[in-house]
C-alpha cells in the first residue's frame, strides 16, 4: 500500500496535482481501499503482488488490485504509435494493433518514459484470471 501512495505521489510530483492522469490514478485507488475497508467479506488479508498491486484473500474468496498503466501514446498527428520499456529499460514504439498507423518520424509520447507511468487501479476476479 506505501508503494501505491508513495506512486500517486510521484505522479502528482510530475504532472501536477490537478491534472486528469493523476486525478485518475487518485480517484480508482481511493476507490479500491473504500472496498477494501468497507466491504464486509470476512476476515482477509493483503499481500503486495509485485510494485503496485495487491492480492486480497477473503472468506468469500480471492481477488487482486491490480495498477494498469497507461499506454505512452504518440501524440503526432496521424500517428498511433505507442511506447514499451523493454526489461533493459530500452524504449520500442510500436502499433498498438493491427494496421495501426504508424508515422515516420521522431516519436513524440503524452508522457515522459522516464517518469512515473500514470495508470488506474481495478479489481480483477480471481476467477479466470490470466496472471
Amino acid at each position: 500500500m506505501t508503494r501505491c501512495q508513495q506512486h500517486l505521489a510521484a505522479l502528482a510530483d510530475t504532472y501536477g496535482g490537478t491534472h486528469p492522469s493523476v486525478l485518475a490514478a487518485a480517484g480508482s485507488w481511493l476507490w479500491q481501499l473504500h472496498r477494501l475497508l468497507t466491504e464486509s467479506a470476512g476476515p482477509q488479508t493483503v499481500h503486495a503482488d509485485g510494485p503496485l498491486s495487491l492480492t486480497v484473500c477473503t472468506a468469500a474468496g480471492t481477488y487482486w488490485i491490480a495498477f494498469e498503466a497507461a499506454p505512452n501514446r504518440c501524440t503526432a498527428a496521424g500517428c498511433q504509435a505507442e511506447a514499451i520499456t523493454t526489461a533493459d529499460q530500452s524504449v520500442l514504439w510500436q502499433p498498438p494493433f493491427a494496421g495501426a498507423v504508424m508515422a515516420d518520424h521522431e516519436h513524440e509520447p503524452d508522457h515522459p518514459v522516464d517518469a512515473p507511468h500514470p495508470g488506474t487501479w481495478s479489481a480483477l476476479p480471481a476467477t479466470g484470471f490470466a496472471r
